[in-house]
């Protein structure tokens, strides 16, 4: 099936048959702005290490009336392990721009981009991942259920060429089924996660949400990262 470009009104399009699960309910897509902000401030054992990993990781996407898309993608990572044999320290900051095109499919929303420094200029420091040529994102507009700090509508997203360890890092565990990230409407959203570490013993696994009442920017990952332990710090 080809792609149809959507209206140039924001009127909402069809709503899409797919099973999101218990927690969210999907609804037909209204271009807008979309954008999430995921603070990591987690901690664990593993064997007689300890684990420390702290991480800010945003995403902001624009959808157009014209079907026009741009993103920008940016991420502080810091993880240590300490024990009586290992010593590691992994560091890195990371900002990408992405410009494209997006096309409505069934009431799914298929975004195709290509690297654009115009977006946002690119930060590439420490031992961060390579530049990326490409993003291509699969999203659906939903309603959330039984989200207590969680109602207005949200952006689902499937990141393609994410691994895991990207995709960890951009999404709020336990939130939404599957490989999905979630991304406020309006203003965006912020999720900030504590507990243990992927591959770890520890706390259980804490994710508070708040929707934001001030504009999420492009350098939202650029804040500093929580202090050990104590994500809800500013």
């Amino acid at each position: 099936m080809s792609l149809d470009a959507p209206a140039g009104t924001p009127t909402p399009g069809p709503v899409p048959n797919i099973d999101l699960g218990t927690t969210f309910e999907p609804i037909g897509f209204v271009p807008g702005r979309y954008a999430v902000l995921v603070q990591r401030n987690m901690w664990g054992a593993h064997a007689r290490n300890h684990v420390s990993h702290r991480s800010n990781a945003s995403l902001v996407l624009d959808l157009g009336a014209d079907a026009s898309a741009t993103v920008c993608q940016g991420w502080r990572h810091a993880l240590s392990v300490d024990g009586t044999s290992v010593s590691q320290d992994q560091r890195f900051s990371l900002q990408q721009g992405f410009r494209g095109q997006y096309g409505l499919r069934d009431g799914e929303v298929d975004v195709a981009l290509t690297a654009d420094e115009s977006v946002c200029p690119e930060v590439r420091e420490g031992q961060a991942p390579a530049r990326a040529p490409a993003m291509t994102l699969r999203c659906v507009l939903a309603r959330p259920r039984g989200h207590a700090s969680l109602t207005a509508p949200v952006l689902l997203c499937e990141w393609r060429e994410a691994d895991d360890f990207a995709r960890y890092a951009f999404a709020a565990d336990g939130l939404a089924p599957g490989h999905w990230l979630v991304l406020g409407s309006g203003d965006g959203l912020h999720a900030r996660a504590t507990g243990k570490a992927i591959s770890t013993d520890g706390a259980p696994v804490k994710v508070v949400l708040e929707s934001l009442t001030s504009r999420l920017e492009h350098d939202a990952w650029a804040r500093p990262l929580p202090r050990v332990e104590n994500v809800l710090e500013p």
